[in-house]
């Protein structure tokens, strides 16, 4: 278990490296502000706007039980891709029918859903990867989720399609808050990304530096 313990943190480590120009970043303030709440007939909806780096904002929606009387809801992080608006927090995904509705099942069920928004393809440093801006961004929103007394922290899971189950990967990987994951509609290694993707015209995915 130790050398298992050891590996896993070189691993991190490098991981971080890779994507996110050396190394994990510090974190800054969250600043949030609350933008708008919207109601759902077994939850509420909450759209707010976040700082995950000094120079850097988010948008995160946070879909919050109204059925739950005492025990804290557990939380899904809910990650997507290529399937929705780039670089926006998706609000159809809370609604069944929409690519993502694996959102809107959770919600409906008395979880908590975080999704922060990823995709923006203006890559914010030059030594950073997008995916190391995407999943860094996700791992910022889980920080906010723990100011929220109505989640439960010690359940937190983690759910992504196409590049969201890439970005799921990474934050299961790198952030030991979530305690499980479903990684959907994605089978490839960096070496596929480098050697075998047409690139362009296919989009990369974030996973090379810029």
């Amino acid at each position: 278990a130790e050398h298992f313990r050891e590996w896993q943190q070189r691993y991190r480590h490098n991981l971080a490296a890779a994507l996110m120009g050396g190394s994990l970043p510090q974190r800054v303030p969250l600043e949030v502000r609350d933008i708008e709440t919207t109601d759902f007939p077994t939850f509420t909806l909450r759209r707010v706007e976040y700082r995950s780096r000094p120079d850097r904002k988010n948008v995160l929606l946070l879909s919050l039980p109204k059925n739950k009387k005492s025990e804290k809801a557990p939380l899904l992080l809910g990650i997507h891709g290529h399937e929705a608006p780039w670089g926006k927090a998706d609000e159809a995904a809370y609604r069944m029918g929409h690519k993502d509705d694996f959102i809107a099942y959770f919600a409906e069920r008395n979880w908590a859903v975080l999704q922060p928004a990823t995709m923006n393809h203006t890559l914010g440093h030059a030594d950073w990867t997008l995916q190391g801006e995407w999943t860094w961004d996700a791992m910022v929103a889980l920080d906010y989720a723990t100011t929220i007394a109505e989640v439960d922290m010690d359940r937190v899971a983690v759910c992504g399609l196409s590049t969201g189950a890439h970005l799921s990967m990474n934050v299961l990987a790198l952030d030991t808050r979530v305690k499980a994951g479903v990684v959907g509609c994605i089978l490839s290694t960096w070496n596929h990304y480098e050697r075998r993707f047409r690139i362009p015209p296919h989009c990369d995915c974030g996973i090379r530096s810029q």
